[in-house]
């Protein structure tokens, strides 16, 4: 039949199975709207499915139309390997990182295979970490240097108390592995004491969790699709100068 029918009958697969997702997934990439309409013929677990279908939808709502068309597109490569690590998560929070991270890898050629970096990372985190990471990313004292680079040198701490009342987790000795874990992946930095997370003899348990420029980065691409980081820190963002380091270093 060649390959130009097969994916014309694996796209009406997905059309009719998937309904609007799939209109919408053919639309910014087609290879996956294809892959997904293997993975049905092949018997995708319900579960599974419930699980793209969630968050190819709450991908759409964070695109815009032009013309009642999309004009930009996603990397195979990378909306492939999202879908793929996407089907393995239920969890809302989890979902909305992907979705997000999903729409901000959608450009206007279609080549952009940056967020590769970030579907990396987040495919090892729990909701747990991303409940955190969000947390202190949004909270901390971010800078803007004169280069444009944006980083975080304020020691950022976090009680155990808001640790557990953000998560629901009490298990302690849970809470300093999922950080530790968080550590080795390299999203919290040493910040201005060179330590990060719990210190072992601390009987306040305070959490030394100052996010590094990755950590910041993996945040500002599943939470935004248009805005620069600029527009998107907003007025959270300080600029950064010989004065200001002088204060951090006094504190």
């Amino acid at each position: 039949m060649g390959i130009r029918p097969f994916g014309e009958a694996t796209k009406s697969i997905v059309d009719s199975t998937l309904s609007g997702v799939g209109l919408f997934l053919s639309a910014v990439c087609l290879p996956a709207c294809e892959e997904l309409g293997r993975m049905l013929q092949d018997g995708i677990r319900s579960w599974r499915l419930n699980n793209i279908i969630r968050v190819l939808e709450k991908s759409e709502g964070k695109l815009e139309f032009c013309d009642n068309q999309f004009q930009l597109k996603a990397n195979p490569k990378v909306a492939l390997s999202i879908i793929e690590n996407a089907s393995l998560v239920d969890d809302d929070t989890l979902q909305e990182w992907w979705a997000g991270l999903f729409a901000s890898s959608c450009t206007e050629d279609g080549k952009d295979d940056q967020n590769l970096i970030f579907v990396n990372l987040l495919k090892d985190l729990t909701a747990f970490e991303v409940k955190v990471l969000s947390y202190c990313c949004f909270n901390c004292k971010k800078y803007i240097y004169p280069n444009k680079l944006i980083y975080t040198n304020h020691d950022f701490r976090v009680s155990l108390e808001e640790i557990i009342s953000l998560t629901g987790v009490t298990d302690v000795r849970r809470i300093d592995r999922e950080l530790d874990h968080m550590i080795s992946l390299g999203l919290f930095s040493n910040g201005l004491i060179n330590v990060s997370g719990f210190i072992v003899d601390d009987e306040e348990m305070v959490a030394h969790l100052t996010p590094s420029a990755l950590a910041l980065n993996l945040y500002y691409k599943a939470n935004t699709i248009t805005l620069t980081p600029e527009e998107f820190w907003g007025d959270s963002l300080e600029p950064y100068s010989e004065e200001t380091q002088i204060q951090e270093a006094s504190h």
